[in-house]
């Protein structure tokens, strides 16, 4: 049976018919690879024109990539599961390639793979071999040093303008003197929501098979933010103006979004055991991550609720926002956030509005002094 989820595709083996049929087995899908665009040094964009599927029942697409020439599936690739009838126009599509290295050359060519439908089931089977577009060559940009923490956390980072963000958000324990940093290790209630103090929450309080921090970092309280020893030395909490300085450079509030986020989408995004995949739900408005800050969903901690669907125990809205401290007081000491949403492409800066009280949990940035 097949199962699909985020964005790799799984495909069981166990119901594959014992016998192909002829017109199965001379499927030959035909594409060329498209342009590779918004490279940075950890990220890129490349995509694919289908000009004919074969006449299949869908097609699995995606671009493979490697630092060695004509790169195939069985090197780094980003699937996508896509049923559509037979073609009769080109379809085309574009998948974010992530996880590479600065200043290196990478390999890509776009892939396609057809399917059938098992006759017994609601599942797809392959249909012969996947046909690859034509290579394109592309080098990433140039390395930008590593910074890390009073726990020994190693962050990547990345140059945007004149500012140099941290890659990652922010997952330590303790302040930059080395003291630590309170937390509720508790029982799903409001103990984190009720604190008057600083203090950071992992996620779901690190209870087994829950466990975001690597990916989402951990949520602090504005408090803890306050102290000013949350940053590594040499770095700090951004002020409101180093958020605004990094969206005006982007093009404005109104399409900074999209270029930060991170361009991973996912029907699965908000599903409690696949969000340490940091996908963000679709339709992802205006995502291209084309600044390279990779900016994932990691919700936030409010108070726990009940009868809300985007509130587990506190934590709200995983694959649908993220949140991020800004070091500026408005008033009554409140300090001003930044947020992003799935349906928007915009930046939104809740400086003006005071609306959020420092009991809440977001995630922290951080950018060199």
């Amino acid at each position: 049976m097949l199962v699909f989820i985020s964005v790799t595709v799984f495909i069981s083996c166990n119901q594959i018919p014992d016998s192909i049929s002829p017109q199965d087995s001379i499927l030959i899908p035909i594409l060329i690879t498209s342009e590779v665009k918004y490279v940075t040094q950890y990220t890129a964009t490349c995509g694919g024109v289908v000009t004919s599927g074969g006449g299949s029942d869908g097609m699995i697409s995606g671009i493979c990539w490697s630092r060695n020439p004509h790169p195939t599936i069985k090197d780094s690739t980003n699937e996508y599961f896509n049923v559509i009838d037979r073609i009769t126009s080109p379809v085309d599509f574009e998948r974010p390639i992530i996880g590479l290295t600065g200043s290196t050359t990478y390999y890509v060519r776009a892939f396609v793979q057809n399917v059938n439908k098992f006759t017994d089931s609601d599942g797809y089977y392959a249909i012969g071999e996947a046909a690859y577009g034509n290579e394109i060559q592309f080098t990433t940009d140039e390395k930008t040093p590593t910074l890390t923490d009073a726990d020994g956390n190693v962050y990547h980072t990345i140059q945007i303008g004149t500012q140099l963000w941290m890659l990652e958000n922010l997952k330590t324990t303790k302040y930059n003197d080395g003291t630590d940093i309170p937390t509720v290790k508790g029982t799903y209630m409001n103990e984190f929501f009720d604190l008057l103090s600083p203090g950071y929450c992992d996620y779901f309080y690190n209870k087994p098979n829950k466990n975001l921090k690597n990916t989402f970092g951990v949520l602090y309280n504005g408090y803890a933010v306050a102290t000013g020893k949350l940053a590594p030395i040499g770095w700090h909490v951004p002020s409101i103006d180093d958020w605004i300085k990094l969206s005006d450079y982007l093009g404005g509030d109104s399409i900074s979004g999209g270029k930060l986020k991170s361009a991973n989408t996912s029907v699965n995004a908000n599903n409690l055991e696949l969000m340490y995949l940091g996908n963000w739900m679709p339709p992802n408005t205006g995502a291209t991550n084309s600044s390279g800050f990779s900016a994932l969903p990691g919700g936030y901690y409010d108070e726990v609720t009940i009868n809300d669907e985007y509130n587990i125990f506190g934590f709200r809205s995983i694959g649908i926002t993220g949140h991020w401290w800004s070091s500026t007081e408005g008033m009554s000491n409140m300090l001003y956030s930044v947020s992003l949403g799935y349906m928007q492409a915009s930046t939104y800066f809740a400086y003006y509005l005071n609306s959020h009280s420092n009991k809440f949990g977001f995630s922290v940035r951080c950018v060199r002094d």
